[in-house]
């Protein structure tokens, strides 16, 4: 059995993870993404950068059906096959804003067999209307939030683990400094996160819809 997931980071980022059965492990040499856009738009160039995951050369799967049969529209995101430990992830940045997406997963095994194990689909954002800095960072748990930009509609955060486990949901809190920015409807001031109760480590907090930023606790 696997499972397979996508979630768009930002507006400009896709996660995607997936993990498989023990028993379906043993002549698995490596994995390979395809996507392709599910709207109309101009394809977007390549830029690649691995997630958690270990990189191995390039390997030619011509009995991969979606490189043998040269089927339109598809585009491998990984320029290496993708290994490492149970689960897996992976970070496509080659993906643009407001844009629909269906990625397939496919498993290489031994003697260049290759086969689709997975499918699923995304949306990616469109960039928030503010900007946000959290500091000092790294912290013992107290961090002060700049922004700048309209965020009245944000009371609470959501904070992740590196794997992408949702480990907590923060309020916001503190003095609202905001003073009116030259702009009308935008904003700028500092408020306060506190995080004190999770334990040390590297943490990504979601500010809004798209916006992410990574934070290390050390106590």
């Amino acid at each position: 059995m696997t499972i397979f997931t996508a979630d768009p980071s930002g507006a400009s980022a896709v996660n995607l993870r997936w993990s498989i059965s023990t028993d379906e492990g043993d002549d698995i040499l490596g994995f390979n993404l395809y996507r392709r856009e599910l709207q109309e738009g101009a394809i977007h160039k390549l830029r690649i950068r691995p997630g958690d995951v270990g990189e191995a050369p390039v390997r030619e799967n011509y009995n991969s059906p979606l490189q043998r049969d040269n089927i339109l529209d598809w585009h491998k995101v990984n320029s290496t096959i993708i290994t490492g430990t149970n689960p897996y992830s992976y970070t496509d940045t080659g993906v643009a804003e407001n844009t629909q997406y269906e990625y397939k997963l496919e498993v290489v095994r031994d003697g260049d067999y290759s086969e689709t194990i997975g499918t699923t689909m995304v949306e990616t954002g469109n960039p928030e209307s503010f900007e946000v800095t959290l500091y000092p960072n790294p912290s013992s748990g107290i961090f002060t939030m700049k922004y700048k930009g309209d965020i009245s509609g944000i009371s609470e955060v959501n904070i992740y683990d590196i794997s992408g486990r949702l480990v907590d949901v923060v309020e916001i809190s503190g003095i609202d400094n905001r003073t009116s920015d030259t702009k009308a409807g935008s904003y700028e001031g500092e408020l306060t996160l506190d995080l004190t109760k999770l334990s040390d480590g590297l943490y990504i907090v979601n500010i809004g819809d798209n916006l992410q930023r990574r934070v290390l606790i050390c106590k």
